[in-house]
């Protein structure tokens, strides 16, 4: 027998992460729609063959309907995000919905198992960088004690940083990665599977900034613009990557400094405007000439793959001696389908890089 109060608002949040309206939940359930709408408001008490029939209905296990979950929700100034107003209304409260169920798991995985990374994300005041995102990248880089250049493994130094990154593909084209703060959690980043490695990846430091910068609240207009010069100062630091752009910049050019750089075309040309590498005509005229390769560019770079949360998991198998999807899942209280997923390389890793490898200590 389950034990703790039912969480209507876990209840809720897992209808919405299936995108599910609650005339589905009601064929679904047998219950009525306002019996439904108000279980969800709290303005009814359940029992608890009703919980077992709601969790079953919304694919969850019963268990997790008795977890609060980690944060009310993900809106600002929670949680910052790029590009989701492109998207419905229903896809985003079915993203919000995915990424705070899944938390819950984390959340009992982490109490399981201990997470120790050799550094930390640092969060900065605006008078610790004068408020200049190049400086906050700069430091973030002096800090974990970063060579000069550029980062091979984008996703490795994030989660050397305790941070846990998370692929999925959110079914929304516009975005290309967020991040989630949540009490009693590391850092979350999540980040779309489905699109080309170059934009996630810049989309990952992008978030990055958010969390060094942004845990005091800021307009998200201005938070926008100051993750996404982090982001560029972080990728390609100002004194490096200046020696190394052409005053003359071409496709076949740009083309080498992205796999050297591991940045998109576009993000290349865009800092060597900032640094005044070259003029704004040119600028254009390099963005006219890429102007049919927004969505995909040439010459993809290879894919870095999340590996902490898999040997999370592998830790808790061995001590807890959970080795089946199954079983952790139930132990976690999240589908099993989300176990599988949190095991899976990141799509494509591997074909050129090797057999995957597994790291079992930080």
């Amino acid at each position: 027998m389950m034990t703790g109060r039912f969480q209507p608002g876990t209840f809720a949040m897992a209808r919405a992460s299936r995108q599910m309206t609650l005339a589905q939940l009601a064929d679904r359930s047998g219950l009525s729609t306002p019996t439904l709408s108000r279980i969800e408001q709290g303005l009814r008490d359940v029992d608890p063959y009703e919980v077992e029939v709601l969790a079953k209905a919304v694919g969850y296990p019963t268990a997790t309907m008795y977890e609060p979950l980690p944060a009310n929700s993900l809106g600002l100034p929670g949680f910052y995000h790029r590009k989701l107003s492109a998207a419905g209304e229903k896809q985003v409260r079915g993203i919000e919905g995915r990424c705070l169920m899944a938390s819950i798991g984390l959340r009992n995985l982490l109490k399981l198992v201990e997470l120790d990374a050799p550094h930390s994300i640092p969060a900065l005041d605006r008078d610790d960088n004068d408020g200049d995102p190049e400086k906050a990248a700069e430091y973030v880089r002096l800090r974990w004690q970063m060579p000069r250049g550029p980062i091979p493994n984008l996703i490795e130094v994030i989660e050397r940083a305790g941070g846990l990154v998370i692929h999925c593909d959110f079914g929304v084209e516009a975005m290309d990665a967020l991040y989630q703060p949540a009490p009693q959690l590391p850092s979350l980043f999540w980040m779309n599977s489905n699109k080309p490695f170059d934009r996630a990846r810049f989309s990952l430091a992008h978030e990055l900034g958010h969390v060094v910068m942004h845990h005091v609240y800021t307009e998200a207009p201005q938070a926008e613009v100051e993750a996404d010069r982090f982001a560029s100062a972080f990728l390609m630091p100002r004194a490096d990557f200046r020696s190394e752009c052409q005053t003359r910049l071409d496709l076949p050019a740009l083309a080498q400094l992205k796999q050297r750089w591991r940045v998109s075309m576009a993000a290349i040309v865009r800092r060597a405007k900032d640094l005044r590498a070259i003029t704004p005509d040119q600028y254009r005229s390099l963005m006219i000439q890429m102007s049919g390769m927004r969505r995909v560019e040439p010459y993809p770079i290879s894919s870095e793959t999340p590996r902490l949360l898999a040997t999370l998991l592998e830790k808790f198998a061995q001590v807890y001696g959970n080795s089946t999807a199954e079983a952790t899942a139930e132990a976690l209280r999240i589908p099993v389908e989300l176990v599988a997923e949190w095991r899976q390389l990141w799509p494509g890793f591997g074909d050129d890089n090797g057999p995957p490898r597994l790291r079992l200590a930080l």
